[in-house]
């Protein structure tokens, strides 16, 4: 969920430098900057999350098929994301940073739900085991 906080905080300031794009390219420069950074630090947490709950997630004795399903994901990701970036920001106006920022953090949040549901219907861990890592997992 913090990856989607930062994500969702690089979309404001990417938003917000329209606006403020008229009047002084410096501030804008900043921004961009700043935004770049933040969402650069998102990336990074939720990559580590990904790769900590596919490899939890997974049963020892079928590895390979979990990886295997979970690069799936990562595939058909890459594959919408062109499209949901190209549809957001060219009819959203000037809120698409906005609902793009809203969408990740949507996604953010359920991922502590999801996380829980897997974890319940996981027979190899108590509910608590994965939710305790996540918890004790400062990228988490």
């Amino acid at each position: 969920m913090r990856a989607a906080l930062l994500v969702l905080v690089a979309c404001l300031a990417l938003a917000g430098t329209g606006r403020i794009g008229r009047g002084s390219p410096a501030l804008v420069v900043a921004m961009l900057t700043g935004a770049a950074a933040v969402y650069s630090l998102g990336e990074v947490v939720r990559a580590s999350a990904s790769w900590e709950l596919s490899f939890e997630l997974a049963d020892s004795t079928r590895s390979g098929e979990y990886q295997g399903l979970f690069s799936s994901g990562v595939t058909v990701g890459g594959v919408l994301a062109p499209v949901v970036f190209t549809w957001t920001l060219s009819t959203c106006g000037d809120l698409r940073w906005v609902v793009l920022g809203m969408l990740f953090l949507a996604l953010g949040l359920s991922q502590p739900v999801l996380t829980s549901w897997a974890s319940r219907h996981d027979t190899r861990h108590t509910p608590d085991t994965i939710e305790g890592a996540l918890l004790d997992d400062p990228a988490h």
